[in-house]
């Protein structure tokens, strides 16, 4: 199999697993940050991944202390870090993605904050979503 083809195959796994992404239900945590994590398992060709998901509520003040912040997800112990990403998930339409990336080692992380719109505090539910490999 050529490296083209390899890479073929790694992008369209990436793509299927992005496809059964599915919002994840919450728990409420004592700290007010909700988390919950679930983990997918894909296969093609013998390819497998694991989709594992964090979803956190981050609470947003309106300017000048917005700040930003984060809600990250890391890989099961024995597997690797593929890729990642992240959506909010509901409340206000005035918060925004800053970065998507890695942090750490098989851990992905998303940042976001407010609009300078912003006009009063603000929870937001995200996911943070991690692509994962054996």
């Amino acid at each position: 199999m050529t490296n083209l083809t390899k890479c073929f195959f790694w992008f369209l796994a990436i793509v299927m697993v992005g496809l059964a992404l599915a919002p994840q239900v919450a728990v409420q945590a004592s700290s007010g940050m909700s988390v919950a994590t679930s983990i997918r398992a894909t296969s093609l060709s013998g390819f497998s991944t694991k989709t594992v998901s964090k979803q956190c509520t981050l609470t947003f003040e309106p300017p000048p202390n917005e700040g930003n912040q984060s809600c990250q997800v890391t890989c099961p112990k024995g597997t690797v870090l593929l890729s990642g990403g992240g959506i909010v998930t509901g409340g206000s339409l005035e918060i925004l993605m800053n970065s998507s990336a890695p942090n750490g080692k098989n851990t992905w992380g998303v940042w976001w904050y407010p609009d300078s719109t912003l006009s009063q505090q603000e929870q937001v539910p995200v996911t943070t979503y991690a692509i994962c490999t054996p």
